[in-house]
């Protein structure tokens, strides 16, 4: 089944608002409220394609947001209710 969306949620708040200030004008992206079923987050998570992912996980490595501050999900139709962590490395 094809991931409907990758979601980035962040430990804390200050993690999140870096993020928007490293991505934006280069991935879109939506800030959207964690999902529930995620619960190690601060509430705020942003929203990209896909295919973005590896450029902004590159991205936010290299701006010092790495896998202890962000976590990577991949969320998929409403059929598969959880959302799924994301390798740490490799392709989409």
């Amino acid at each position: 089944m094809k991931m409907e969306y990758a979601l980035l949620a962040f430990v804390s708040t200050h993690a999140a608002i870096a993020a928007q200030q490293q991505l934006r004008e280069r991935i879109a992206f939506t800030v959207m409220p964690t999902l529930r079923a995620i619960t190690h987050s601060c509430g705020i998570s942003l929203r990209l394609a896909p295919a973005d992912v590896p450029a902004a996980r590159r991205l936010l490595q290299a701006a010092g947001l790495g896998e202890a501050q962000v976590r990577y999900f991949a969320v998929y139709p409403a059929e598969r209710c959880a959302p799924f962590p994301l390798p740490t490395s490799g392709s989409v």
